[in-house]
Formats: C-alpha cells, structure tokens, sequence
C-alpha cells in the first residue's frame, strides 16, 4: 500500500475519502451537523485524539509505546514495518485512525449482541450519505492489453480530463496503479491542474 509505503507524505489524510467502515463511527463521533466533507471530519477527530492529555489518553500512549518497541524488535529487518511502528506521543496517523474507526464500529456491534442481544449497533449500520457520491473507482479503467490504468474525470469545472498510470511504472502492480490513479483523481476533484497531479504521479512512482 501506497500510504504505508510513504507514510511522510500522509497521503491517506490528504487524498483519500474516508472508508465506508469508517464512515459511520467518524459520523458518531465527530457529530452529524459538524462537518459535511468526511476528511475534514477526520483531521477534525485526529486533531482532538492527538490533542488529548487525560489519564486515559496518557495510558492509551504508554501502551502504544510498549507495543510498537516489540513490533520494532521484531521485525527489525522490515524498515517500512518499523517506519510505522514508531508513533510518537500525539501524533497519532490518519491511517492508524481510520483502522481504529473500523474497530471501533466493530466493538459496538459486540456489545450490541452479546449484552443486549440485538442483531447489531443500528448506529452504525451502513452508509446511507455516501450514495451517489463521486468515487474515483467510477472513472478508472484497467487495460491490461496495453498494461496502462485510464482516469477520466471531470474536474470541479464539470469539465473532463484524461490521464494515466502505466504498469510499467508500477512494476505491473495493477493494485499499485489503481492506487496512483485514485490519488489522481482527488487531486484533480479538489482543483489541482493536471500538470501539476501529472508531476505528482511521476515524483510518487519514480
């Protein structure tokens, strides 16, 4: 994965929506009418989780620490592995919390079975705002003749522009293509010229 290949770049807070399974505990969390973008909703959360300094928040840390000192020993050998694994206090990582959001909505479907024995947490079912909603798998075209992943999109504008990820580029990793050009497609939705997503494509996958 992109995002935890180049976890300086924080692309997964900058670039990419929030996760269906995410969706609805970040929604729960942050408050229905405090946000309507979903990345915003989630640098919102992250700023008050990193900002925490409670008893439970200081346990939360020193938990972490112990834990990732383990992972760093253990697989000492994997740098991107320990490049995760060395969180430092309040400054916890969009990726991490959008893992912890799925959790989280896991948890509560738990508790809503086995101690009131209702089939889930209907508080956390679905993701009835995210239905027609613009989603970069719309527009992307895999051709794995010609080994080159297409993303035509429109841009803010309504107007539409084309670009693409050859496999090549990605050692004809089809996922790590689809990935880029996911990427690509926030960037351009978000008003960046496609010269300049284009040179973001080529430093990423040079």
């Amino acid at each position: 994965c992109m995002d935890l290949a180049y976890p300086k770049e924080r692309l997964l807070e900058s670039q990419c929506d929030v996760g269906i399974g995410a969706a609805k505990p970040l929604q729960f969390l942050v408050g229905r009418g405090s946000t309507v973008d979903r990345r915003e909703a989630l640098s919102l959360l992250l700023g008050k989780i990193n900002a925490a300094n409670g008893p439970a928040a200081k346990h939360f840390w020193k938990i972490v620490q112990a834990v990732e000192k383990k992972l760093r020993t253990k697989f000492k050998k994997y740098p991107l592995v320990v490049a995760q694994a060395n969180t430092q206090n309040g400054k916890m990582s969009a990726v991490t919390l959008q893992v912890q959001l799925c959790e989280y909505r896991q948890y509560r479907h738990s508790v809503a079975r086995l101690q009131y024995g209702l089939p889930d947490d209907e508080t956390m079912r679905g993701d009835p705002e995210g239905e027609g909603r613009l989603t970069a798998a719309d527009f992307i075209a895999v051709d794995e003749k010609h080994k080159v992943v297409t993303l035509e999109c429109p841009r803010p504008d309504s107007k539409k522009v084309s670009t693409q990820v050859f496999l090549k580029k990605t050692g004809n990793n089809v996922n790590v293509a689809r990935r880029m050009a996911a990427m690509m497609f926030n960037k351009i939705r978000d008003g960046v010229s496609i010269e300049e997503v284009e040179k973001f494509r080529d430093e990423m996958l040079k």
